[in-house]
């Protein structure tokens, strides 16, 4: 039986797995969130019922090896905790069913244990207090949704230089989302798909491998603080910072002390203010980006990375309102999603870096934040 771990990095026990995706490398395949068995002939769809009361939710059966993009030999004692609900004397293909509360359960389990792999300091490939002249590469991952099929949707991978923020590489995958969406657990969802990008990026051009991604979503600012940022830090074993579009309520802070901050402590673009929980940890930052929007963004530590050096990151990256990295990831991905139609185009996996004329998405005032530095506020 295999850990929602194993499940994460993405590889399969099956021996022709690594050669199915060798072969299809350069065409644009569907991926069940590393859920089920490469090669399969049909990916199976989640289900839910309802019966005496509790909600109950189809899983793919798991493979039982993994294979991760920088190995990092803790990841073993993850294999304690089994959590997908299937037995040894059914075939591969088969879905085992278990009800949303006990999903919800292991989930929290698992989620404990990679938290203590989590590192909420500095341990990166570039010197901090030098940002511009050392961190070369910064990268951003999203994924958009299908507007006919809800299940289909397009992961998608950009990095970019720094500090001139300009997209270098770009890669797409249609991937089926084989696993549901449940509030504090985004992670299980989509990290899986993240992987497969950023281990087809470390096959192919290693030398431009992201030394930081930027992620559509919470780090350490999270129900049991271990978001989907932290959750793609360590599964991947790279650094990583959350950012999130919308405020999460958690460990006490409220709405109107973050209205309040908001209204005393952000004035123009480079302001932050702390988010500090109820027993005094500063779980992250509301950043302003923009002196044209106000509106801020939540940034929190997603892993290897100090909160100091997320705001630093952060603000550097934005142009307007949303990091760079982010949006040409969310731009981009939208854009071939809104375009796909499942029943007449059969898409590619694009994977190349830039010629002229490719960076047709990116704002071309990539001046703003390269030098700036983001105005410090006293902590709350």
């Amino acid at each position: 039986m295999s850990s929602w771990a194993d499940l994460l990095r993405g590889s399969s026990s099956n021996p022709s797995s690594h050669s199915a995706s060798s072969s299809s490398s350069n065409k644009f395949t569907s991926i069940s969130a590393a859920c089920t068995t490469i090669g399969s002939p049909q990916q199976p769809k989640l289900t839910s019922v309802k019966q005496t009361s509790k909600t109950f939710v189809s899983i793919p059966a798991a493979s039982t090896s993994n294979q991760n993009i920088h190995p990092n030999p803790n990841q073993n004692n993850m294999a304690s905790s089994s959590l997908v609900m299937t037995s040894s004397s059914l075939p591969a293909t088969t879905t085992s069913v278990v009800s949303l509360s006990t999903l919800k359960q292991q989930w929290k389990m698992e989620q404990l244990n990679l938290k203590k792999q989590l590192k909420l300091y500095n341990e990166t490939s570039f010197d901090p207090t030098r940002l511009s002249t050392t961190l070369k590469y910064i990268g951003g991952v999203d994924i958009s949704f299908n507007s006919v099929d809800p299940n289909q949707a397009v992961a998608s991978l950009v990095v970019l230089s720094f500090p001139d923020l300009k997209v270098i590489y770009e890669n797409y995958h249609h991937v089926t989302m084989t696993v549901p969406y449940i509030a504090g657990f985004l992670g299980f969802r989509e990290v899986p798909h993240y992987v497969k990008l950023l281990d087809e990026l470390k096959r192919t051009q290693p030398q431009i491998f992201p030394q930081v991604i930027l992620v559509d979503g919470n780090g350490i600012l999270h129900q049991r603080g271990f978001g989907s940022a932290c959750h793609l830090g360590v599964i991947a074993n790279v650094p990583t910072i959350g950012v999130a579009k919308k405020m999460l309520y958690v460990d006490g802070i409220t709405e109107e002390q973050v209205q309040e901050l908001d209204e005393n402590e952000l004035e123009r673009k480079g302001d932050y203010a702390y988010l500090t929980g109820k027993f005094g940890n500063d779980l992250g930052v509301m950043l302003l980006t923009s002196d044209v929007y106000h509106e801020p963004v939540y940034v929190s530590i997603g892993h290897c990375v100090s909160l100091t050096t997320a705001i630093e990151i952060v603000t550097m990256c934005c142009i307007d309102k949303i990091p760079e990295p982010i949006k040409q990831a969310d731009l981009r991905s939208r854009k071939i999603a809104k375009n796909y139609d499942m029943n007449k185009t059969k898409f590619n996996n694009r994977s190349n870096t830039n010629t002229k004329g490719q960076d047709r998405l990116h704002d071309n005032g990539s001046q703003y934040g390269r030098q700036q530095q983001p105005t410090k506020k006293k902590k709350h």
